[in-house]
């Protein structure tokens, strides 16, 4: 009886969106590949066996992708590249994950089965449809984040973000039911954006005071399928002077709708998210100032727009539009 091998190297097999996309892409583009090679490269599979490049590239996502909790749609409401999507599909559809490597010829030759088919699936007019629908949404919404930007680099050099998250909670998997102390007959999304619109239009008011010059809202989610809006002000400074965030005129504003309860929560953006980048935007002065003309400002600029619209490009929630939303700017 031959020996059962497992399907991947068990090391390094937590994978990112970004391996999948890029796996996809690579078999979008190849015409011929080859997982495994006689010849030494940077992976050995077992003895005088190797991955090609191609190998390190999708066996890992083969693996990531019987655990993933985006991929195996255990957060509800979530919705993934489109690209990312029908790989992720097109694995299970020939049970890839759990299948095992015992003669690595049959084995490349299933593999090449899955190829083809990811291919076709690709080609399709709904794929074709529904990729476009993403990539045009998305760079409508990089470019209206430039131009708003480019609203804030007109007014000031010196600026600071700050957020507050408007979370309503889901308690074991749900939210509250009808006889449910804070049952609302609402989709969260419309509670949400209900809870907004008083803060919002509260900080616009008194923007004079407040020094705000613009206001974006972002729909996160976390990994309990918790549903977020985060509000983000663009908040012009007068000098680098460090201030106690708690003494500004905008935490002055802000304060009276701070709440806490077994179904909401309204507080300062230090919950982090599913969708809102690697950091969340924290209060302290040393992750929210920026100032055009210091040292390396454009690389933190590039950090803040993936923290507020890069996370677009992997998933959104419900459907394809953008999660951020511009609620004011000046012009």
């Amino acid at each position: 009886q031959q020996p059962i091998y497992q399907q991947i190297l068990p090391i390094n097999y937590g994978r990112k969106l970004d391996y999948y996309f890029k796996a996809g892409m690579k078999i979008q583009s190849s015409k011929n590949l080859r997982i495994f090679t006689p010849q030494p490269t940077d992976v050995q599979f077992r003895q005088n066996l190797y991955l090609t490049k191609a190998g390190q590239m999708i066996f890992p996502v083969i693996y990531d992708c019987g655990q993933n909790p985006l991929i195996l749609e255990k957060i509800p409401n979530i919705k993934i590249n489109p690209m990312i999507a029908v790989l992720a599909q097109t694995i299970w559809n020939h049970n890839l994950p759990y299948l095992q490597v015992n003669d690595h010829i049959q084995y490349e030759s299933i593999i090449n089965h899955f190829l083809s088919d990811f291919k076709v699936r690709i080609t399709t007019r709904d794929f074709q449809t529904q990729f476009k629908s993403w990539n045009t949404k998305f760079t409508y919404l990089n470019n209206h984040y430039d131009r708003f930007m480019d609203v804030i680099a007109s007014e000031t050099d010196l600026f600071e973000v700050h957020s507050l998250v408007i979370q309503r909670k889901k308690v074991n998997g749900l939210y509250p039911q009808f006889g449910d102390e804070h049952f609302i007959d609402q989709l969260a999304k419309e509670i949400l954006i209900d809870k907004a619109k008083p803060i919002i239009k509260r900080v616009w008011q008194n923007r004079k005071n407040n020094d705000v010059l613009g206001i974006l809202s972002k729909r996160e989610m976390n990994i309990f399928g918790s549903e977020t809006l985060r509000l983000i002000f663009f908040v012009q400074k007068k000098s680098s002077d460090w201030q106690d965030f708690r003494e500004s005129n905008l935490y002055t504003d802000l304060q009276p709708f701070f709440a806490e309860d077994a179904a909401n929560c309204v507080a300062l953006g230090m919950i982090s998210s599913m969708n809102a980048g690697v950091f969340p935007l924290y209060q302290s002065q040393e992750h929210n100032y920026y100032d055009h003309n210091q040292l390396y400002v454009g690389e933190r600029l590039k950090v803040l727009k993936a923290q507020i619209v890069g996370s677009d490009f992997w998933i959104r929630i419900d459907d394809h539009n953008p999660t951020v939303r511009i609620e004011h700017k000046l012009y």
